[in-house]
């Protein structure tokens, strides 16, 4: 009998152990730290299908992040992060911009990608790699100059830095330049091989433009009219087209067009014009193919190859646009339109992608039959949206009132219900083409229900 009583004892003490074990695995430090840092308690079981993974701010450590096929890792506002562990060899792009990271050490072999900020400005001295191409440097202090870049880059990207005077010697093979808000008083001698190039907000600067420029887009300074006297020769086989006119800033009232675009960019096809708001549209080359007009509502003059038009937020006191009114045999494939009353199904039937934020409705539906791409983003009355009928590639429903995944169908790839009330996957059965999916931190205790197709998970802040 009291053999019998010390064995049930023990039996209880061994379940009542094996209970205590369970529960202490259920609630390990890891996993606590996971739904701290804003995470499914599961994602280190899934990194192995991911290829692209963005991480939110709140994540301190990455040491969980063991995967083999991960090509793009994005930690830019992880301010909390101080360390990087052993990166994966697959690893092509790598974003530390705002992080504690002192620097990542070294680049990773074959790393092609690289973002940084103030605190690994000590780094870039060092970038000897021969397999980078794209580099941004951001809010970066005690930088004199940009000489000693790596020779391999093809983009550079510089914001900030307020001892930033003097570009120095820029790689030779750099086709792309972006600088914004730096002290630079001086662009000469810039590579030949460079093709697009965007200036905004750096001030007073003179700027020798190479010849062979593709792509300008000026903001907050100016560019003297008779630096662009050479594109009137765009017609020439080897230089291309311009395919962004400057914006010029004339007074403090804000940016104004030339009204002889026409005269002085005949080949033109891709042109923005800012602060034009409700203006009257110059006369626009024919070869036009895509205007972004901010406020834009008069779409009669439109040039009849145009098909590309991004008209977002018209201002209150003017009528939306007529899209009745377009010029004969005008076929739009892209559009935006957000901040508008116009109903969806009162759109273009030719629209292949569509941007309509801001949404005054509570159901989206009656789509354009061919839309591909659909961003409904930011509109807080949109309750449901009908879509299982098209063709999507790509769906944008974050900072919508969308509470279940709706139906969707089998072509979409791409897909991003952050910031909604969604918080479960069951409804994303049978997608198995998605590659991309968009949440935001916290947003989800498990990841169940994931198709193992997606590739690319993205965390974003919690609005």
């Amino acid at each position: 009998m009291a053999t019998g009583a010390r064995l049930g004892s023990s039996v209880s003490l061994c379940a009542c152990l094996a209970g205590v074990a369970l529960l202490a695995a259920a609630c390990s430090p890891q996993e606590a730290t996971f739904r701290e840092q804003g995470l499914p308690e599961d994602l280190p079981r899934h990194v192995w299908q991911l290829e692209v993974l963005q991480v939110p701010t709140a994540v301190t450590r990455l040491d969980w992040l063991s995967s083999p096929r991960l090509k793009r890792l994005v930690a830019r506002d992880a301010a909390g992060l101080k360390y990087l562990p052993t990166l994966p060899r697959s690893l092509r792009e790598l974003d530390i911009r705002s992080t504690s990271i002192p620097g990542p050490g070294h680049v990773p072999e074959g790393l092609e990608s690289l973002s940084l900020g103030g605190r690994q400005v000590r780094t870039v001295a060092g970038l000897k790699s021969s397999s980078l191409l794209e580099l941004t440097l951001e809010d970066v202090p005690n930088l004199p100059n940009l000489e000693g870049l790596p020779a391999s880059l093809q983009k550079l990207v510089v914001t900030g830095g307020d001892l930033l005077t003097d570009a120095g010697a820029l790689p030779p093979r750099l086709k792309e330049m972006r600088l914004e808000k730096t002290q630079i008083r001086a662009l000469k001698g810039l590579p030949l091989s460079l093709r697009h190039m965007t200036l905004k907000d750096n001030g007073a600067m003179a700027v020798e433009l190479p010849p062979f420029l593709e792509s300008l887009a000026v903001k907050g300074q100016s560019v003297p009219m008779e630096q662009l006297a050479f594109l009137r020769n765009l017609d020439a086989p080897s230089p291309g087209q311009l395919r962004v006119l400057p914006t010029f800033l004339q007074s403090s009232q804000g940016p104004a067009f030339d009204p002889r675009i026409r005269e002085i960019a005949p080949a033109l096809i891709l042109l923005k014009l800012e602060g034009a708001t409700g203006a009257e549209l110059p006369d626009l080359p024919p070869s036009l193919e895509e205007l972004h007009w901010p406020g834009g509502t008069k779409l009669d003059k439109l040039p009849p190859g145009l098909k590309r038009l991004y008209i977002p937020y018209p201002p209150p006191d003017l009528p939306p646009p007529d899209f009745a009114g377009l010029p004969e045999g005008l076929v739009l494939t892209d559009l935006d339109i957000s901040g508008t009353e116009i109903r969806a199904d009162a759109l273009p039937r030719t629209l292949r992608s569509l941007k309509f934020s801001s949404y005054r409705f509570a159901v989206v539906s009656g789509l354009p039959p061919s839309l591909r791409s659909l961003d409904i983003s930011g509109s807080s009355t949109v309750t449901t949206i009908e879509v299982s009928a098209l063709p999507l590639v790509r769906l944008d429903v974050s900072e919508t009132s969308v509470s279940k995944i709706p139906k969707l169908p089998v072509t979409l790839e791409d897909l991003d219900i952050s910031n909604t009330r969604i918080s479960d996957l069951s409804d994303l059965d049978g997608l198995d083409k998605l590659r991309s999916l968009t949440l935001h931190a916290g947003q989800l205790e498990s990841l169940a229900g994931l198709p193992e197709s997606v590739t690319q998970l993205y965390f974003v802040e919690r609005k």
